[in-house]
């Protein structure tokens, strides 16, 4: 086993000399990567002077660096003496056989071309650093055993003055001592062999190069002509037969393409192989090699074509499929045939002869590479015969296409316009063309703001522009057009002109108002029907979230107090979403509130808006329900369930899943429902959710799943809020879209412990996709969570900068402490004497009606709503209200202590309105 072991890459150091820092930090982090030690340096002169300080065991040198290149640099390193034993390898873009020799010349061990593959560059460096170890170990072997032979002769002296009896031992040892020189003598023999064969495989490395170098350059030469504008098959075909025969020193060859409609192989280049019989008198005619009536290639020549599989012969005639050659066909020594493929496609061949010294495993490789790319230029090839066909039917469509077309120069004067264009403007063509694009566009505003953006559009809308105007037609009526704007190019991409498609759209336009209008009415009334009642309990926290796929959907919650205590929750979904489902999710709540003023019992409830709902519904409808009784006093939970993905009881990070009671409302008629009735304790956390959560799919198909829900739940805070808000979140990422292909409710719950905090129950959440409505108890208020909490739905639901942002949580912060302080808690008198504000004892009195029955239970509402380009932000408290115009300005009585809240709301929100009771104040804050 080699002295030479992967775990000891640490102990060596190798110095890295380049004058290109990307590569310095690529090559240095693969070093550090397997283990190595690295220095590094950005020139010559600088890494001879680190070599000499560093001593590292093996340097990778670059040949191209400015001052002294890496030639001179090495040859510094081998006069040196402390630097000439290190061995270097060269790093070079340099491809020739005379720069790769002049390294070796100058003392380089190895060279690796860059960009190198990272395996071939820790290949060489191991193997070069065994040589330096065992190189290192031969010589210390050496001194070790030179000084056993010193020590040795010095004791053989000192007994020989002594004991000359003992001669006959000394003959024994320096016996021994032979057998052990021979013995290193036979490792120094074997490590030759060894370093013999190292140089030989070096050398075929370098003729490999020098092949593939020859072979690089032939492609090199193919690819540029492939890419050569108005190269024909012709002359892409006598590039390649040239490089195949200078690559295989062939004498004769063809190259051909399949015809795609006969199938058979055309040759397109002649070498004289069929002497006299091949004669072609016209460079333009060609010779067609016919496939057989079963579809074959018959003789040698089709037997690659036939199996899609290159080879070569150097003994045709024994060659199972040799049928021997036509009259006048030259001699065939050896032959050598790629099949030129487009993915599993023939499409020609690559078809050679009499190779000088027979043909080899490399000659077939470098030919079927050069196939490669022949390859891609018969697709060229195919690619430019279908653009001039397209380009035929292209001037056939644009003449009978129903859209108006135009076509201008860059500065927007008309060059070119079809008959849709004239039969929906009226004009004729004399009329338009000449005249700039916008000449049509109604009113004069419209007209000048596309003649000023006209210079502008191909810097700003590099893709193209669409819009919609009105148009006047020659008649002088005026219609609604859609226009969409693309480039004309030339072959240097640079844009010479505009195309422009006109389409009426007037009876579009009007159907689409006509719908928007139905839709905003819509909304309205599914807005009212989406909001729940929201109770606020003082032992619990509430959080819902609605997300309709479209502006309205067949998702439905409601939740209801029952009694002193208790929470009746209702959660279904409705088969589908868009307006079909929003009706039936209508009746669905109508019917639910009718129902709960008589029983709180689920399965009577469900019963019941089965009966009632089976009549509207279609056969293939079906709603999927939860419907659930909370008690707090006998902590259980009742509950039907049917459809929807199982409702989650969260409690310690433990999940209990609640299993389903029956089926969904409408799958039959007489619908017997059946309950559970589970217990439930103090902190546990209840999460229902539509299927519009777990139906949410990846951008590589994958389903977020109930799965993916249940995982999230089981490590979510206790904050019902974040619970909420964590699970959208997740899914939102996962499918990396905000916007779910169906309905999405989610609804928490969560019971307090009477230890707890007070301000982690007594309040309830509401988000749906335009309103934000949160419930809380006074005492339950701690100003600025609820603060950051609506700031950050607005940061989320808007693009608001961030010091306009800012100025809205200043003034929201300060007509949410006057509705606490001066509404709910009435503590204006006190606030009005400087010095008791200042007081021990106003905070006292500030904390005493905070938890107390008479103040602390009375409710603040808050509410924020997106309208557009502007929100409304409302807060409401359960206060005797006030006259604000009654305030007085604090800038004119600085020694007041009031209105300095409603002065400050004012200042950073674009207005601030109040209801006629003072109890209800709302910022209007345009975005």
């Amino acid at each position: 086993m080699s002295a030479f072991a992967k775990t000891d890459y640490g102990t060596y150091t190798v110095l890295i000399i380049d004058d290109d820092p990307l590569v310095l930090k690529m090559i240095a982090r693969q070093m550090s990567t397997r283990g190595f030690r690295t220095a590094i340096s950005e020139d010559g002169e600088n890494g001879f002077r680190q070599a000499k300080s560093v001593r590292p065991d093996l340097i990778l040198l670059d040949v191209s660096m400015p001052r002294i290149d890496g030639f001179e640099t090495c040859r510094r390193l081998k006069q040196d003496e402390d630097t000439r034993d290190i061995p270097v390898i060269f790093l070079t873009g340099m491809t020739s056989p005379e720069d790769i020799i002049r390294g070796f010349e100058v003392g380089g061990v190895d060279y690796v071309t860059k960009p190198s593959w990272r395996e071939e560059l820790f290949a060489r460096v191991e193997t070069h650093l065994e040589i330096r170890h065992l190189q290192t170990q031969l010589e210390k072997a050496n001194r070790r055993l030179e000084q056993r032979v010193s020590e040795r002769t010095a004791d053989l002296e000192a007994l020989n003055k002594n004991l000359r009896t003992e001669i006959g031992e000394r003959r024994r040892a320096e016996e021994a001592l032979e057998r052990h020189r021979e013995h290193l003598r036979e490792l120094v023999r074997e490590r030759t062999a060894e370093l013999r064969d190292e140089i030989r495989a070096h050398k075929q490395d370098k003729e490999r190069l020098r092949w593939e170098l020859k072979v690089n350059s032939a492609l090199a030469e193919l690819s540029t002509a492939l890419i050569t504008p108005g190269l024909g098959i012709t002359e892409i075909t006598d590039v390649v037969l040239k490089h195949a025969r200078n690559l295989t020193n062939s004498d004769h060859g063809y190259v051909s393409s399949i015809d795609p409609d006969t199938k058979d192989n055309v040759d397109h280049t002649l070498t004289g192989m069929m002497g006299k019989s091949c004669i072609v008198e016209s460079k333009d005619k060609k010779i067609a090699f016919p496939v057989g009536p079963d579809g074959r290639y018959p003789g040698l020549w089709g037997h690659a074509l036939n199996t899609r599989e290159a080879f070569y012969t150097n003994s045709p005639d024994t060659h199972e499929m040799s049928r021997g050659i036509p009259p006048g066909h030259i001699p065939l020594g050896n032959f050598l045939s790629v099949p030129v493929l487009l993915g599993e496609e023939l499409v020609g061949q690559i078809a050679l002869a009499n190779a000088e010294n027979g043909y080899t495993d490399e000659n077939l490789e470098a030919v079927t590479r050069l196939a490669a790319l022949y390859a891609m230029d018969l697709q060229r090839c195919r690619y430019e015969d279908a653009l001039r066909k397209s380009e035929t039917r292209y001037r056939t469509l644009v003449e009978a296409t129903p859209y108006g077309i135009v076509e201008t120069d860059i500065s927007g004067i008309r060059t070119f316009v079809n008959r849709s264009y004239l039969r929906i403007t009226g004009y004729d063509k004399e009329e338009v063309t000449g005249k700039p694009v916008w000449s049509l566009l109604t009113p004069d505003s419209e007209r000048e703001r596309v003649k000023n953006y006209f210079p502008k559009l191909v810097r700003e809308q590099p893709h193209g522009y669409s819009l919609t105007g009105k148009m006047k037609k020659k008649e002088g009526s005026i219609i609604d057009a859609q226009i969409d704007l693309g480039y004309k190019r030339d072959e240097q991409d640079q844009v010479t002109g505009v195309i422009s498609v006109i389409t009426d759209i007037t009876e579009k336009e009007q159907r689409k108002a006509a719908f928007e209008l139905e839709m905003s009415r819509a909304k309205e009334i599914y807005d009212r029907i989406l909001e729940p009642r929201l109770p606020v309990m003082t032992d619990m926290a509430i959080s819902v979230k609605c997300m309709p796929a479209e502006l309205v959907g067949g998702d439905v919650f409601e939740v209801l107090k029952r009694g002193e205590n208790r929470l009746l929750i209702f959660l279904a979904d409705v088969t589908g979403h868009g307006i079909p489902a929003a009706m039936t999710a209508n009746v669905l709540k109508m019917l639910f509130n009718e129902i709960a003023e008589t029983t709180a019992d689920p399965a009577a409830i469900c019963e019941y808006l089965n009966r009632k709902v089976s009549r509207i519904t279609s056969p293939d409808d079906a709603v999927s329900v939860f419907c659930g009784e909370i008690d707090p006093e006998a902590m259980t939970l009742t509950y039907y369930h049917s459809g929807l993905p199982s409702p989650l009881i969260l409690r310690d990070h433990e999940l209990i899943r609640l299993k389903p009671t029956g089926l969904p409302i409408c799958f039959m008629d007489d619908l017997i429902a059946g309950c559970k009735c589970v217990p439930i304790r103090k902190n546990d956390m209840l999460i229902a959710f539509t299927d519009g959560i777990t139906e949410a799919i990846s951008q590589d198909g994958r389903l977020f799943g109930y799965r993916g829900a249940e995982e999230l739940i089981g490590k979510i805070m206790p904050n019902v809020h974040d619970a909420v808000e964590h699970l959208v979140k997740k899914a939102t990422l996962f499918q990396q879209k905000d916007t779910f292909q169906d309905d999405v409710i989610l609804f928490a719950v969560r019971l307090s412990d009477e230890e707890e905090k007070t301000s982690a129950t007594g309040w309830s959440r509401f988000c749906g996709p335009d309103k934000f409505l949160f419930k809380i108890k006074t005492k339950s208020v701690n100003i600025d969570e609820t603060v950051s909490l609506f700031i950050n739905h607005v940061a989320e639901k808007a693009e608001v900068p961030y010091e306009r942002l800012k100025r809205l949580k200043i003034a929201f912060s300060e007509i949410l402490t006057n509705a606490v302080e001066h509404g709910n808690l009435e503590m204006s008198a006190l606030k009005n004497v400087p010095v008791f504000l200042d007081s021990e004892r106003y905070r006292q009195v500030f904390r005493e009606r905070s938890q107390s029955d008479r103040y602390g239970e009375k409710l603040i509402r808050m509410e924020c709503l997106h309208r557009g380009d502007y929100l409304e932000i409302s807060v409401e408290d359960d206060g005797p209200g006030f006259d604000p115009q009654a305030v007085p300005d604090p800038k004119e009585n600085t020694l007041r202590m009031s209105g300095r809240g409603i002065h400050l709301a004012k200042m950073n929100a674009d207005r601030v309105v109040y209801n006629s009771k003072g109890n209800r104040a709302t910022l209007l804050y345009r975005l």
